[in-house]
């Protein structure tokens, strides 16, 4: 083989090489809540219970609902803005070029309040009801 293939041979596997060894950019919601184990949905559809670990591919302003038994449902508007490295043009370099992942990570807290009964008389004449039936 002559000098100049095994130059572009060279150069081909180094291009290669490079191709696999790209990073990417992770984008990580993390959700939290109080009390733990509330059902989470993200634009209306449902994605889990809490804490949850979600993935997404695009920034922007999503709905996030949290739902738990016994406490009232908790709305946020959570703002996923794009950090610099994301920015177009940027972006490039951040998803093909850099040999390691990047971890673009957003956190949510949310401590959902008790749900309050909504008729007191109601619950009072079920768990009369409740207590007679359960007398000898």
């Amino acid at each position: 083989m002559r000098t100049g293939g095994r130059v572009l041979l060279a150069a081909a596997m180094a291009a290669a090489l490079c191709a696999a060894s790209s990073g990417c950019v992770e984008r990580v919601l993390w959700v939290r809540s109080e009390p733990a184990g509330a059902r989470v949905f993200l634009d209306g559809c449902p994605v889990g219970r809490t804490p949850l670990e979600l993935r997404f591919s695009y920034y922007g302003t999503r709905e996030l609902v949290l739902r738990a038994e016994g406490h009232e449902p908790a709305r946020r508007l959570v703002a996923l803005e794009p950090p610099w490295y994301q920015w177009p043009g940027l972006d490039l370099v951040a998803e093909l070029l850099v040999p390691w992942t990047i971890r673009d990570e957003h956190r949510v807290e949310v401590r959902l309040a008790p749900a309050a009964p909504r008729n007191l008389e109601a619950v009072r004449e079920r768990a009369e009801a409740v207590r007679a039936s359960a007398a000898p």
